[in-house]
């Protein structure tokens, strides 16, 4: 991938030369490869729910094969030394850890340094991180991290009153502390694109199509509601790149799906002109490792439920 290189006003010349004066040489190579990855253009995102499984060589092979900068990981019980060992020895590059202490197993790895992905003071939320990513052509953006309470233990109420809270926070980071729109989730929302917590006005409202997300926020009942553009409606069903969904459950009951979209990332129309089309993908193979095999997914000590997503943001 080729690297584009922009000018920071902020990193003159003079300064770096006096910072790399008071640093070890050990230190200078990451403080460059940190530069250097934050700078490129687009950025690349992983994400897992890797279900408790020791995925580390999975992890750290997706890593290199898609030239990941930032690693996001949920149920993740691996120590993070391990993880960035491995993230290291496999890319050639080090990778910073920051605990996603407010969800359960939640890890974030970057290709660039902590501070450029800073946690946003004064946001507490269960289940739930949000992270300030500082890019060069976006500016500031707003990360958010959410792992919603499991399908098969919780019913549509309780979900949708999990969604209708977080939907809530996040406007209200956006309109009181950040005072701009320019964010996106991304995690397992145990529910499908069309379920009532994520598409619901009172939800997330994520919608389909870039056209509509891109129209001023609806007003119902007096109360205005602004849009997320879903991008895994394109990604959701057996006429697509992939694998049907993110996760396979089989049951005996009447009304079943077997494949659900679980694992979601979503955008707000201001984030849209950095998302390109086609560029949000589920994978379902790990180099020669398959993980569905005959229109399901596989099971095993070595193999989570969820497949992973990477997507691109050329900000």
């Amino acid at each position: 991938m080729s690297a584009c290189i922009e000018e920071r006003p902020a990193l003159t010349a003079s300064l770096l030369n006096r910072t790399m004066a008071v640093l070890r040489p050990s230190h200078i190579s990451g403080l460059l490869s940190g530069y250097l990855a934050f700078s490129k253009v687009p950025m690349k995102f992983l994400y897992w729910n890797i279900a408790k499984k020791p995925l580390v060589a999975q992890i750290s092979e997706l890593a290199r094969s898609e030239d990941v900068d930032v690693v996001i990981l949920l149920e993740c019980v691996m120590s993070a030394a391990t993880i960035q060992q491995h993230l290291h020895h496999r890319t050639g590059v080090p990778f910073h850890y920051s605990p996603l202490s407010s969800i359960n197993g939640g890890h974030l790895y970057t290709r660039f340094a902590r501070a450029l992905i800073a946690p946003l003071p004064r946001a507490t939320t269960p289940r739930t991180a949000f992270r300030v990513l500082r890019t060069v052509k976006a500016g500031e953006v707003l990360l958010v991290i959410t792992h919603a309470p499991s399908r098969w233990t919780s019913d549509f109420d309780d979900h949708g009153l999990f969604c209708d809270k977080l939907s809530r926070k996040i406007r209200r980071i956006e309109n009181r502390q950040l005072h701009h729109d320019r964010s996106f989730v991304v995690g397992d929302l145990n529910a499908n694109p069309f379920d009532p917590g994520i598409a619901a006005a009172r939800g997330l409202h994520g919608v389909m199509t870039r056209q509509i997300a891109t129209r001023r926020p609806r007003q119902i009942h007096k109360s205005r509601y602004k849009f997320f553009y879903n991008p895994m409606w394109s990604v959701f069903g057996d006429d697509t790149p992939g694998p049907p969904g993110t996760y396979y459950h089989h049951s005996s009951k009447a009304h079943h799906l077997f494949w659900h979209t679980f694992d979601q990332l979503l955008v707000r129309p201001q984030l849209l002109p950095f998302l390109s089309k086609r560029s949000v993908r589920v994978l379902d193979t790990i180099g020669s490792q398959a993980l569905v095999v005959s229109d399901r997914m596989p099971k095993g000590p070595m193999r989570s439920d969820h497949l992973p997503i990477a997507f691109e943001l050329t900000f």
